[in-house]
C-alpha cells in the first residue's frame, strides 16, 4: 500500500461542489489531485502516449500550452490506512466493495495481486459458484 499518492486528471473539474468533495477525500487519504483542464475534444486530438514520449521539445511545449493546470489538493504521507472507512462504504459503493475484496484477497494469499489478476480470479470464482448453484437446483 502506498503511503502517499498523486491523481492526475486530464479533464477539467469545474464543479466547485465536486472540487470540495475531492479535497475532503484527498485530505483523508493524503492524495494529491491535479487537473490538466483538457476538454474532451482536445484529449481526443492528442497523440498516443508512445508518440508523446518521442516528441521534440517544441512539439511537447505546444501540447503543454494546452494545459490549464489546477492543483486541487497536495499529497501528504500517511502512516496508516483507514480500513474501517472502506468497510463502511462497501454497501453503498461497489468500487469500495471491490477494493475491500481485492485487498482481502491479497492479505489471504499473502502476496500482492494485480487488479487484472484479481478480476480474472473473481470472474472464475463467480462462474464456478454459478455452475455449482445450477447443479444444486
Amino acid at each position: 500500500w502506498a503511503n502517499s499518492g498523486e491523481l492526475m486528471v486530464a479533464a477539467p473539474i469545474d464543479d466547485e461542489h465536486l472540487v470540495e468533495e475531492i479535497r475532503q477525500f484527498a485530505a483523508r487519504y493524503g492524495v494529491g489531485v491535479t487537473t490538466f483542464g483538457l476538454e474532451a475534444d482536445v484529449i481526443d486530438d492528442l497523440p498516443e502516449p508512445a508518440a508523446i514520449a518521442n516528441l521534440i521539445p517544441r512539439e511537447f511545449e505546444a501540447i503543454q500550452s494546452l494545459f490549464r493546470l489546477r492543483r486541487i489538493s497536495s499529497s501528504r504521507t500517511v502512516d496508516r490506512f483507514d480500513w474501517q472507512h472502506v468497510v463502511d462504504q462497501r454497501n453503498e459503493h461497489p468500487d469500495f466493495a471491490m477494493l475491500s475484496d481485492w485487498l482481502t484477497r491479497c492479505l489471504l494469499d499473502e502476496r500482492a495481486i494485480s487488479l487484472e489478476e484479481y478480476l480474472e480470479l473473481f470472474a472464475r470464482e463467480s462462474e464456478a459458484e454459478e455452475m455449482a448453484g445450477e447443479q444444486v437446483a
